[in-house]
């Protein structure tokens, strides 16, 4: 038997998985200034997500060259959205056991 859904649990899973995911696009489009150093490699490593799906949809040439930094963090934000999600869920299922 299913329980009732609890909206309060539920509006604070949707704004902390916005607040999260919005932090990382923050931090992405801070880090891309910085040519050389560790936030460059931050930077990277939080991009390689969007690049990679991209990459598999439009093709490799296509997700280097034709594409803008704005579908980047689009790509990116439902990405680590999705990700925050999933987590929640897990840990929602976890405690519920």
């Amino acid at each position: 038997m299913k329980k009732p859904l609890n909206k309060r649990k539920l509006f604070k899973y949707i704004i902390v998985n916005l607040t999260i995911s919005s932090l990382i696009i923050f931090i992405l489009w801070y880090t891309g200034r910085f040519i050389e150093g560790i936030l460059f490699y931050i930077g990277l490593v939080l991009d390689l997500p969007a690049f990679i799906i991209i990459a598999f949809i439009e093709g490799t040439n296509n997700a280097m060259h034709f594409t803008s930094e704005n579908i980047y963090r689009v790509v990116s934000f439902i990405f680590y959205s999705f990700l925050i999600a999933l987590i929640q869920l897990f840990i929602h299922k976890r405690r519920n056991k």
